[in-house]
């Protein structure tokens, strides 16, 4: 295990309209933070179902309005090896929900290669551009701004799903990472770079990921997500359906108070805040990512932080599940 302790803040939304209200103003204040600091903003999209309202949020007023474009840098933080204009494309989503209705300099979009080109060679030059945008050496994994990921049915986030490769890389930023039940090529953020992140920003809905979001909450080893504990800060953004398998006291709590069992309360958030994220210097890669292999049987992962949570009420939501990717059910 990496040992990093963070805290983790949840939230727990109603409906689906305020679900993407929020995570949009997670982003524009993590812009807006990031480009008062140091000038630019970093981030990392997700592709599936859940993120493209919170997308087609910040392309429209008031958050269109409220991110200076010129100054975002656009990665992604896993990709399926598909042609950009392919329906199941990370980049095509994005690119259709935001990218192409916001005033982002074209070169600031790094999308992933895949075409003429092997699954590994683009993950390396996926590496190669962050890099170089980030201007750090081999040693040191770069810092993004901002990371936003989700969670499958199965616990897998980006593109680590369970029992594949990519999950014990310790050296290594972007890799092409094989999935057998899919048999299909993605190329993928490894955990090294995750978790040098400034701040992760989980974006979970339906009943279908309650099981894995306590797990994962738990510090199950076996949940890819749950190994997700970055240097910064660390938000999970829930409905009701996919924190139904929390306490009931905590998922439906109106203050911020303890997510798992015997974890201690987070005091730095509270709901409707943004906190600024960790400012600490680069990392180092060694010993970034976690083991996962073997499970433990002595309960919560050592070292996990604290999680907090609160609630944000709203209309019934009707379908949580948010529908299926048609090849698997995708985050």
């Amino acid at each position: 295990m990496n040992g990093r302790a963070n805290q983790a803040a949840l939230r727990v939304i109603g409906d689906r309209e305020s679900f993407a209200e929020e995570a949009a103003r997670i982003v524009a204040d993590s812009a807006r933070q990031a480009i008062s600091s140091r000038g630019m903003f970093h981030l990392a999209l997700s592709g599936g179902n859940t993120p493209r309202p919170v997308y087609e949020k910040l392309a429209a007023a008031p958050y269109n309005d409220q991110i200076d474009w010129s100054r975002v840098q656009v990665f992604f933080s896993d990709e399926r090896f598909v042609p950009p204009d392919s329906s199941e494309s990370n980049f095509h989503m994005a690119n259709q929900a935001l990218l192409s209705r916001v005033p982002i300099p074209e070169r600031f979009v790094h999308r992933v290669s895949t075409v003429d080109i092997t699954p590994e060679a683009a993950a390396a030059n996926e590496e190669e551009g962050i890099r170089r945008v980030f201007a750090v050496g081999l040693t040191e994994s770069p810092r993004f701004d901002l990371i936003l990921l989700g969670m499958g049915p199965d616990g897998h986030t980006a593109s680590l799903f369970p029992g594949t490769e990519a999950l014990n890389v310790a050296d290594t930023l972007v890799v092409a990472n094989y999935v057998p039940r899919l048999d299909a090529q993605r190329i993928t953020f490894t955990y090294p770079l995750l978790n040098a992140a400034r701040r992760v920003l989980f974006l979970v809905q339906g009943e279908d990921k309650a099981e894995m979001v306590s797990r994962a909450l738990k510090g199950d080893p076996e949940v890819p997500a749950g190994h997700v504990r970055p240097e910064g800060e660390l938000i999970w953004l829930l409905d009701e359906a996919a924190a139904s398998r929390l306490p009931r006291d905590t998922a439906r709590a109106d203050a911020w108070t303890q997510a798992a069992e015997g974890s201690p309360v987070s005091a730095s958030a509270r709901a409707g805040e943004s906190p600024a994220p960790s400012d600490a210097g680069e990392p180092s890669l060694a010993g970034a990512a976690p083991d996962i292999g073997e499970p433990s049987a002595a309960g919560p992962t050592e070292g996990r932080g604290a999680s907090s949570v609160t609630t944000t009420s709203g209309a019934e939501d009707q379908d949580a599940s948010g529908g299926a990717h048609p090849v698997e059910q995708e985050t």
